[in-house]
């Protein structure tokens, strides 16, 4: 890397917005004719499993596109590691910013090799086919508990013939699958990482699913992420959630109670990507391109408190536990509450 170009302690170039300010229409068109020429393979970059850039009506990993355009520009060769990708991050603000779309692989249609209509249409999912997709998840998982071998294709194959979708998308179901299951802190299938971008109308009834399916108590951990997403990736700030002064709750063994996925992410985007105690840039961002800050009910729900923005702070994990289990912890809690006030 160049020494005019600074990284951060993630290894990733600092200032990347500014930096790629002056890049143009034809550049990314450049880098695109680029891409094609080497073959659609660009040395540290893999093919997008979650976004595409598309640029005259046909899709392109952004990731890579940018990279390519980037690189030419600044001189030098930025690798994938130099920088992320996802909603809100320079990659894709500055490829939004000069017209390009970017669209979740999950909102995808199909196209036949014969022509360009869609082989199914962009249908909602019934849940007929999402259980299904959960009964297959959870059958894969006990093979991977037993050590039995077997093809994640064969799954996707066979879904996809049957509900007229194509393998990938079932590729993708999977994957929110996992996604859910992180959030139920439940153990997942190996090597199928997690792809947030459910949608609040789907992550409850997946919920449900592997609620009923795993006899697990259902406290729409699902819904309340969706929404927090749905919150932290708009493009124009929201209006202030009320929250809730008594916040319901399930019982378990324990009380469980419901948190309002709206006032986490109205917090999260409050925080702009920094520590609300400490004031550090969040330690690292998710797969989504949102950084990683814990959102913190400074009065615990269990003694009362009300599930709203002036309750809530978005911490770095040092800064959370700190307020858990330091001995500072009831007058740096003191401080927060009178901040937010």
């Amino acid at each position: 890397m160049d020494d005019t170009i600074t990284l951060d302690g993630a290894g990733r170039i600092a200032q990347l917005k500014s930096l790629a300010a002056p890049l143009t229409k034809s550049d990314i068109y450049e880098a695109v004719n680029k891409f094609i020429a080497q073959k659609q393979s660009v040395n540290s970059y893999s093919h997008s499993t979650t976004y595409d850039l598309i640029v005259d009506g046909k899709s392109y990993p952004p990731k890579a596109i940018f990279g390519l355009a980037i690189s030419k520009l600044l001189g030098v060769t930025v690798r994938s590691e130099h920088f992320s990708a996802g909603v809100g991050s320079p990659c894709f603000v500055t490829l939004e910013s000069l017209g390009f779309k970017i669209n979740p692989k999950i909102e995808q249609e199909y196209k036949s090799s014969t022509n360009s209509e869609p082989k199914a249409k962009n249908k909602l999912w019934s849940e007929e086919e999402l259980s299904e997709a959960v009964d297959c998840y959870l059958e894969m998982f006990n093979k991977d508990q037993e050590g039995t071998k077997y093809k994640k294709s064969s799954y996707y194959n066979y879904l996809a013939s049957k509900y007229d979708r194509t393998p990938k998308a079932f590729g993708r179901r999977m994957s929110n699958i996992t996604h859910i299951m992180m959030l139920m802190d439940l153990p997942t299938v190996s090597g199928l990482a997690p792809l947030s971008n459910v949608g609040k109308t789907q992550a409850p009834i997946i919920e449900r699913l592997i609620a009923e399916k795993l006899n697990q108590p259902f406290i729409d951990v699902a819904l309340i992420d969706a929404e927090a997403q749905s919150i932290i990736n708009s493009k124009s700030t929201p209006p202030k959630p009320k929250g809730e002064e008594n916040p319901s709750h399930t019982e378990t063994t324990t009380k469980v109670y419901k948190r309002s996925g709206k006032v986490k992410g109205w917090v999260i985007r409050r925080a702009n990507g920094f520590c609300e105690l400490c004031g550090d840039k969040a330690p690292f961002n998710k797969d989504d391109g949102t950084p990683f800050l814990e959102v913190h009910h400074l009065i615990r729900l269990k003694d009362g408190g009300p599930d709203t923005v002036e309750n809530c702070a978005a911490l770095c994990p040092n800064c959370h536990r700190k307020l858990h289990y330091s001995s500072e912890k009831t007058s740096l809690t003191e401080y927060l509450r009178d901040f937010f006030k």
